[in-house]
């Protein structure tokens, strides 16, 4: 009787596989299943599971909006999971108006694909739906669109522009992610959130207008997009997520819009403050850290090897970990903390130590060579007074001293220029300057 009874179980197990799993009837070489409704079909692989036959769709593959099979007609309504998964002979796809969702892993490696145009009637693409297509050039979504899935078009390198519709939503995590062809992105203005690592390694994108509608972006959204040089906030995001910006190395100005209820970018500081707590959440390259920023976030400047100099007010208690990681272009560092402020784990990793100049308060250096990580910097001097080259030239009480009376030129990080001339004492504003004396160009920290 137990026999009996393992049998059958075993029997239904088999047969409930085979009715949840096998395509219902194939037409002209397209494989269907019957929908719940008795009346429509989605568009499925062939067998019991996607990668039990390879290859069943190459070529042109036409969908048509109806098929009809032992009589009865039904309308084509959605392209099932994994439907075309690993057809890498698919050169060219249409899909009909009646056609209304794309589902997960629909053409997932169908590197062969170039094109895609996603009909009006389309209202969601899955995740993963065309991950993996390599060849992919040129997608157009329709407009009733509103949710593009997780890793919709993860590593397509070969995209190169795309328009979100007004009609989305929300763009999935790691949606375009390593899209390393993608050089333009247009966002309609109904977007509102921005996914995890939606556009993370898509280093040939150089501009991008967040919409007004946008709320929320996620961590790593831009991540390692270097070709980025500029990024506006608008009013309207009260979320940014951990390394959104991160490894943007050759971004030279982050802006908030005036307005936000929840982040600032004070003093025109080329950063992201959030206001409430006064701390810099994400900087750049040319970031001036303004002296009400109390802390450093995570990651606030990770993997920014165009930063190459950077003062930290000694209104800033804490940085947080990481907020220098991988920044192996800084060669030099102020701090006018009088007390060290606190570290997180890797602070400094990957900064060179034994190059960067580490310049702190007179009365603070022998604290900083007794904290942890600070110590690890070998070039830890006085900041009031760093001899620049051997003509003469040095910082004395925040102003730049020029012995030799030779002619000097003096620039503002960001290129404009301050100074001209030959006089003995030159006072300028704090922050950091490209000081040009004959054949020598050194920086400076006043």
């Amino acid at each position: 009787m137990g026999k009996l009874k393992f049998s059958i179980t075993g029997l239904f197990f088999i047969a409930t596989f085979l009715i949840s799993y096998a395509h219902d009837f194939k037409v002209n070489g397209i494989y269907y299943n019957k929908n719940a409704d008795g009346t429509s079909v989605a568009v499925t692989y062939r067998g019991n599971s996607y990668n039990e036959y390879s290859g069943e769709y190459s070529g042109n593959v036409v969908i048509p909006s109806s098929v009809t099979y032992s009589g009865n007609t039904y309308s084509v309504t959605s392209i099932g999971n994994s439907a075309f998964k690993g057809c890498d002979g698919l050169t060219s796809i249409t899909i009909p108006n009646s056609v209304t969702s794309i589902g997960d892993y629909a053409f997932h490696w169908c590197d062969g694909l170039t094109s895609i145009t996603i009909p009006n009637s389309v209202t969601s693409i899955g995740n993963s739906a065309f991950s993996g297509c390599s060849g992919l050039a040129s997608v157009t979504i329709g407009n009733s669109v509103t949710s593009i899935g997780d890793s919709a078009f993860y590593w397509c390198d070969g995209l190169t522009s795309i328009t979100i519709p007004n009609s989305v939503t929300s763009i999935g995590n790691y949606a375009f992610f390593h899209c390393s062809g993608l050089t333009s992105v247009t966002l309609g203005n109904s977007v509102a959130s921005i996914g995890n690592s939606a556009f993370w390694s898509c280093d040939g994108l150089t501009s991008i207008t967040i919409p007004n509608s946008v709320t929320s972006i996620g961590e790593r959204a831009f991540q390692a997009c270097d070709g980025l040089t500029s990024i506006t906030i608008p009013n309207s995001v009260t979320s940014i997520g951990n390394k959104a910006f991160s490894g943007c190395s050759g971004m030279t100005t982050i802006s908030v819009e005036s307005g936000n209820t929840v982040y600032d970018s004070r003093n025109n500081c080329n950063a992201i403050v959030e206001s409430a707590t006064n701390t810099l959440m994400c900087g750049c390259k040319n970031t001036v850290i303004p002296n009400s920023v109390t802390s450093i976030a995570n990651d606030a400047f990770s993997c920014c090897s165009g930063l190459t100099s950077i003062t930290i007010p000694n209104s800033v208690t804490s940085i947080g970990y990481s907020a220098f990681y991988y920044c192996d272009g800084l060669n030099l560092l102020r701090c006018d903390a009088v007390t060290p402020p606190s570290l997180g784990y890797d602070v400094f990793y990957k900064v060179n130590k034994s190059t960067c100049k580490l310049l702190v308060p007179d009365q603070s250096i022998s604290q900083y060579k007794a904290a942890e990580q600070w110590k690890d910097f070998l070039n830890i001097s006085d900041a009031e007074m760093v001899t620049v080259d051997e003509s003469g030239i040095s910082v004395e009480n925040g102003a730049i001293v020029n012995r030799s009376n030779m002619q000097i030129d003096v620039y503002s990080i960001s290129g404009a220029k301050a100074y001209s001339g030959n006089d003995a004492e030159i006072t300028l504003p704090s922050g950091i300057y490209v000081v040009k004396a004959g054949e020598k160009v050194v920086k400076v920290a006043l």
